[in-house]
């Protein structure tokens, strides 16, 4: 079970409070205010916050993250874990690399076979073929199979093969 526990937001002296539940409150003028977050263009839940006369627009999860998982260094980044950018509680929030992200993301919709890293495709010809598709740590594998020939268990056996040697 998860406890409320509060702390200042760092750098916006003392106006703000956020909570482990990503809840921000202002203190502005002795007065103690829930914000109501609304979602940017990607879905994330921000906002705007001021300190010495500027505003600066926050997402909820980067708070949270600074407040009670730790400060981003190199190339860490905040990741939700249950891929929903709008539960920004601090049981949920990660760091995590850009290579780790990618691994915990949902599948895109146009994904018909349900399977991360592999779509089917058409070449001209009309042949039908599987193409496996990983970018990890800055390297790129494109691999196609086709259906006539290879079975979609041999595509998934070699794509974890791939992902396996991209690890080490």
């Amino acid at each position: 079970m998860l406890y409320r526990d509060y702390r200042f937001v760092e750098g916006f002296d003392n106006n703000y409070i956020i909570s482990n539940f990503g809840e921000v409150w202002s203190l502005w003028f002795g007065k103690v205010r829930l914000l109501k977050p609304s979602p940017n263009n990607n879905g994330y839940l921000q906002l705007d916050l001021c300190a010495n006369g500027k505003r600066a627009s926050r997402k909820i999860h980067v708070l949270v993250g600074e407040a009670f998982v730790g400060l981003r260094t190199g190339s860490l980044t905040y990741d939700h874990k249950d891929n929903n950018n709008q539960n920004n509680r601090s049981d949920n929030i990660r760091l995590a690399t850009k290579s780790e992200q990618s691994e915990n993301q949902k599948l895109r919709k146009t994904n018909k076979l349900g399977i991360k890293h592999i779509c089917e495709t058409v070449n001209k010809s009309g042949n039908e073929y599987y193409q496996i598709k990983i970018k990890r740590n800055g390297k790129r594998v494109h691999k196609y199979f086709r259906k006539d020939k290879y079975s979609l268990e041999q595509v998934i056996s070699e794509k974890d093969k791939i992902l396996l040697e991209l690890r080490a």
